[in-house]
């Protein structure tokens, strides 16, 4: 008995698809916690795509973001070459700055956009990515054993949970705005069918996570994020995706979640708001009173003078830059003894200038423009869920403002938060391109 070619050719069928879509879960699940799951789950993503390389070319290479992606992974790697030559020395950093920026912004990005529309059901595929990217952070907060001294070190004015202050502060940051989108689409729901209540439960049980992790990692590059960017768009979302009766339950339920982040903030959080915030105030009164950035905070001042380094080294190099890996041995070998020992230059656009110069970030941030603007563009088409497009659009937002007082591409947390962002936005550009292509093919033939 012959199986009909519909059954043959389903996706599911295939190992290669079966392969692929087992990578993109492990990825969202493990790629936080263990670069060994990370680095498992995309060679299962690549190995699938491979054995389906006609399928991920014609998906792939009339998007412009395909292309900028290939420019910005040709541009580092000879800039890495050139770097090398100049400055044998640190052939390592070298090596690991050009890792990092490919783990955020190359092969991953490409690979898991790919599988989520795979299956022409990118909705369904970005929601079970977010719910495991959710149980992954769970992972990453109880690894090394951050879980149990929780109680401890509640009122400490540092709480890495596992992580770097400024890592738990964004990804407390996202994770707030996730869950608060998820209790938003309770509301949309809920006029169709009966509101899950303890999904909604879920939903506010990771609002209050994601608020504890903001507050009490004590990074204020994090707090100004999060204050920046996701009250914008919180109005935004409920404008355009709930109705006008729905509106104003949606308005209680963003009341409601400020409302517990400030309690906990004013609790639990109260020794950390004071430190970090009134060292940061005495500075900038240092700073106004006497025209001197030479101020003991440990956090503002250094920031102001390696900014100001970071100009300087621009002016010598300015369209390519120092090359990749460069910044931590330009800031040793820095005249000012006081910024000798920092890695990077805790400025993401400054640190991007320095070592890739004025053509590699142009390009970096025309990836970033082009992922928001495909999420936004998603989400008018109808291609993606609201909630999948203004988590992309919170994400992004909230990383990059972040970024404006700190690096952190150079940890996974950092990478894997750009990334699934990406995933979201370009999955969606893809779907809905598919979907234009059925609509101007010409009819079958009788």
């Amino acid at each position: 008995m012959s199986v009909p070619m519909d059954a043959r050719n389903h996706g599911l069928t295939k190992p290669s698809d079966l392969l692929g879509l087992a990578g993109l879960y492990l990825y969202a699940l493990g790629a936080m916690p263990s670069t060994v799951a990370a680095k498992t789950a995309l060679l299962c993503m690549a190995i699938g795509a491979a054995l389906q390389w006609r399928s991920f070319w014609q998906a792939l290479r009339s998007q412009p973001l395909f292309w900028l992606l290939l420019a910005f992974a040709a541009y580092l790697a000879i800039g890495a070459v050139i770097a090398s030559q100049a400055f044998p020395q640190t052939s390592d950093d070298q090596r690991r700055a050009v890792l990092d920026l490919l783990a955020a912004s190359g092969p991953p990005l490409l690979l898991g956009a790919y599988w989520l529309r795979h299956d022409g059901q990118p909705r369904r595929r970005t929601t079970h990515i977010l719910l495991l990217a959710a149980v992954g952070l769970l992972l990453t907060i109880t690894y090394k054993g951050a879980w149990s001294s929780l109680v401890q070190v509640a009122n400490s004015s540092r709480f890495t949970m596992g992580m770097s202050p400024n890592a738990a502060g964004i990804l407390g940051g996202v994770l707030f705005w996730g869950a608060l989108l998820g209790l938003l689409s309770c509301i949309r729901l809920s006029v169709a069918i009966h509101m899950r209540w303890p999904f909604a439960l879920s939903m506010l049980a990771l609002c209050l996570l994601g608020s504890m992790m903001l507050v009490l990692s004590g990074s204020k590059s994090a707090w100004v994020a999060t204050a920046l960017a996701l009250p914008p768009l919180a109005p935004l979302y409920i404008r355009h995706a709930l109705s006008q009766r729905q509106r104003r339950v949606a308005l209680a339920v963003l009341a409601i979640g400020v409302l517990l982040v400030a309690l906990y903030a004013s609790t639990l959080g109260r020794g950390v708001l004071e430190t970090r915030t009134g060292s940061a105030i005495t500075a900038l009164a240092q700073i106004l009173d006497e025209d001197s950035i030479d101020v003991k905070d440990g956090s503002i001042g250094p920031r102001l003078q390696m900014w100001n380094e970071a100009i300087a080294n621009v002016e010598q190099h300015p369209l390519t830059g120092w090359g990749p890996g460069s910044t931590k041995m330009l800031l040793r070998n820095s005249e000012n003894p006081e910024i000798r020992n920092f890695p990077h230059f805790h400025n993401l656009p400054l640190h991007f200038l320095v070592s890739l110069g004025l053509l590699g970030t142009l390009l970096f941030y025309a990836i970033q423009a082009g992922l928001a603007l495909k999420a936004w563009q998603s989400f008018r088409s109808g291609a993606a869920a609201a909630e999948h497009a203004f988590f992309t659009l919170g994400g992004l937002a909230l990383f990059h403002v972040a970024h404006l007082f700190q690096y952190r591409l150079n940890n996974t947390p950092g990478q894997f938060l750009l990334t699934l962002a990406g995933m979201v936005a370009l999955s969606a550009a893809l779907q809905h391109q598919r979907h234009d292509a059925r609509n101007e093919s010409p009819a079958a033939p009788h």
